[in-house]
Formats: structure tokens, C-alpha cells, sequence
């Protein structure tokens, strides 16, 4: 790598996108398009833990790049993947782009947050309302949240890579894998 190093530069995209608090996970949707999440609040976000009464929600939105610089332009409305009281985030689509994986983030009664990953499928220019992935992936009581999408060289079945605080893990939050087995169809 070392010998094909190249020269880039990093550049912040402006304020209509980035805001006080963190956005996360671009990606492209197309050369003029990027999908990416965020709270959209010009105020940073501090919250002791129980208090989420007036806190705004992560969703995904789109920027679009004119004239060689982006812009915001909406909130992602292709599909239900932003829900009123729920964060949504960490989009990852399949090397195929017809599915698009996605966490959503609720607090439970003791106002700890709980992340699961979802999946939305894309029939015709139309996407499926969001699937609940298996225990296999979610296990209760475990935040499961990150999904990124790839395919097994060898036999071409779909993994899903994925953050998880689960047990038998290492500390903390760990990255799993699952993987589709196509031929199967499981």
C-alpha cells in the first residue's frame, strides 16, 4: 500500500449537514446523493440518564451535491425507516443495494437505550416495510447494533457483520458475524 499511496484531501461538509452532535454512517446513494443519520439540531444534545421527555430522534436524511459542495435536502422518505420516538441509524445496504440493513434505538422503562437491527427489502423501486432480524442476531437483552453487509468470496453467501454486547463476548461492545446460506435459503 505503501507504494500506492495516494494524496487526498479531507474536507467537513457544512453546517446544512453537520450539526452539534454526531452524524454518522454515509453513504451514497448515488453521485449526487448521500444518505447519512443525525439528531438535525443546531444545540448539542446532553442528557442525564432518565431524562429523554424532550430529546430529539436520529434519522436518516440525504444531502445533495450542487455545484460541487453538499447540501441537505430532506429526510430519507423512500421507505418507513424513520419512526416519531425511535433513533434510527448505521444504514448499511447489500452488495446488491436491494436490501438495506439499519438499527433502530428505543430506551426501555429504566431509560437504557436498546438497539436492533432491521432489514428492508427493495422490490421494484419500492422498499418493504423494516423487518426485525432473528434472535439469532437480536438476542434479547443485548443491544445489536452496526450492521455491515459483505459476501463470502468462496461460496458467495451473505454476512452480516454487526456490534453486539451479548455474552461470551470479549467486554463490551463486539463485532459478530452471521451468515446467509443462499443455497439454503437460511
Amino acid at each position: 500500500l505503501i507504494d500506492s499511496a495516494q494524496s487526498v484531501q479531507i474536507t467537513r461538509l457544512n453546517n446544512t449537514i453537520n450539526k452539534a452532535s454526531v452524524e454518522l454512517s454515509p453513504i451514497y446513494l448515488n453521485d449526487t446523493t448521500l444518505l447519512y443519520a443525525s439528531l438535525r439540531t443546531d444545540n448539542p444534545v446532553i442528557s442525564a440518564e432518565g431524562e429523554n421527555a424532550n430529546m430529539p430522534y436520529r434519522h436518516f436524511y440525504t444531502a445533495n451535491k450542487v455545484k460541487n459542495e453538499w447540501q441537505f435536502n430532506q429526510e430519507w422518505s423512500e421507505g418507513e425507516f424513520n419512526l416519531n420516538n425511535v433513533h434510527s441509524g448505521n444504514g448499511a445496504f447489500s452488495p446488491d443495494r436491494k436490501s438495506f440493513y439499519f438499527t433502530r434505538c428505543e430506551s426501555d422503562w429504566q431509560h437504557k437505550t436498546n438497539c436492533q437491527i432491521y432489514v428492508s427489502h427493495n422490490n421494484k423501486g419500492r422498499w418493504s416495510e423494516p423487518e426485525l432480524l432473528p434472535p439469532t442476531i437480536n438476542m434479547k437483552k443485548t443491544n445489536n447494533t452496526q450492521p455491515a453487509v459483505g459476501t463470502d468470496s468462496k461460496r458467495g453467501d451473505l454476512i452480516l457483520y454487526f456490534v453486539s454486547d451479548r455474552p461470551d463476548g470479549k467486554g463490551g461492545l463486539d463485532i459478530w458475524y452471521s451468515v446467509f446460506l443462499s443455497k439454503k435459503n437460511e
